[in-house]
């Protein structure tokens, strides 16, 4: 099964989506930060990376890794409408955050189309 990095800040938020997908059958990793986030792209294989929106750091992120052809499917998971309007300006997938079911089922249907 394909691994699932979440770059997240608020703990609270990665063990209820790492429960989440777990429940479905994913293995994901977290990362409480940008730096960590980012040392883990560079050392790991994820067919996902779900961005919290991290005040704007999340287009960080998403610049630093746009030509790792191993980190194609991007998905910011924010509450902010701001920077989920920036996401879709950026031609990146949003899902509004708590909307938890929408993100499972986005994932989910990542993999069923590889």
């Amino acid at each position: 099964m394909e691994k699932i990095l979440y770059i997240e800040d608020d703990s609270d938020w990665l063990e209820h989506i790492d429960r989440k997908l777990t429940e479905i059958g994913y293995n994901m990793d977290g990362a409480s930060n940008v730096e960590k986030g980012l040392e883990m792209i560079n050392s790991n294989n994820y067919g996902a990376i779900i961005l919290d929106g991290l005040n704007g750091r999340c287009f960080e992120v998403s610049e630093a890794i746009k030509d790792n052809i191993n980190t194609k499917n991007i998905y910011i998971f924010s509450s902010s409408h701001k920077i989920l309007e920036q996401a879709k300006s950026k031609g990146l997938a949003g899902i509004i955050k708590p909307d938890v079911t929408e993100l499972l089922g986005t994932i989910h249907d990542t993999f069923q189309l590889q």
